[in-house]
């Protein structure tokens, strides 16, 4: 995933939070949008994200220095917004710079997220690339060891799928 500009355009993936909040909404990215989402395999993910035209919408916390954001999905596609916490809860938390365990040097985010009310999964959403293209360590060559792992990422290895923009067309 990646906060940096697209060319999705619609207000999609701007590149900058809203000082503003939009529909209440700091930042917005499409899924599947343009070069912003990564995926290790085109499986039924793939397909489902293309076919829903899934969104993710952030309400952060804070607009110039956010800690925390919800995220809300909508499927533009079939118009159903999901933003019933008590049905899916999509959370991020914000390390403070340098207290994450083991990426000291990047900006981690906590991504628990519950269903129903209980507790679906977590990850940690890791930068491996700063905002001039510097690969940041050991983050970036973690995240090439697991691209490059089959028995987790599926079956192509070392294959990154995304989507590209038309720049005309967005």
């Amino acid at each position: 995933m990646s906060f940096a500009q697209s060319n999705d355009g619609a207000g999609l993936s701007q590149g900058a939070l809203a000082k503003e909040p939009v529909d209440s909404f700091n930042y917005k990215i499409r899924v599947g949008g343009d070069k912003v989402w990564s995926f290790h395999d085109r499986a039924t993910s793939w397909g489902l994200v293309e076919a829903l035209d899934l969104i993710y919408s952030f309400r952060m916390n804070d607009a110039i220095n956010p800690t925390q954001a919800t995220i809300i999905p909508t499927g533009k596609n079939v118009g159903l917004t999901l933003d019933a916490s008590w049905l899916l809860d999509f959370q991020m938390t914000l390390f403070p710079m340098g207290n994450h365990s083991v990426y000291k040097s990047s900006w981690v985010w906590g991504r628990p997220s519950s269903i129903l009310g209980f507790q679906g999964g977590y990850y940690d959403l890791v930068q491996v690339i700063d905002e001039k293209g510097d690969k940041l360590e050991p983050a970036f060559s973690d995240w090439v060891k697991y691209c490059e792992d089959g028995s987790q990422t599926g079956e192509t290895p070392g294959t990154l799928w995304y989507r590209e923009a038309d720049p005309v067309a967005a």
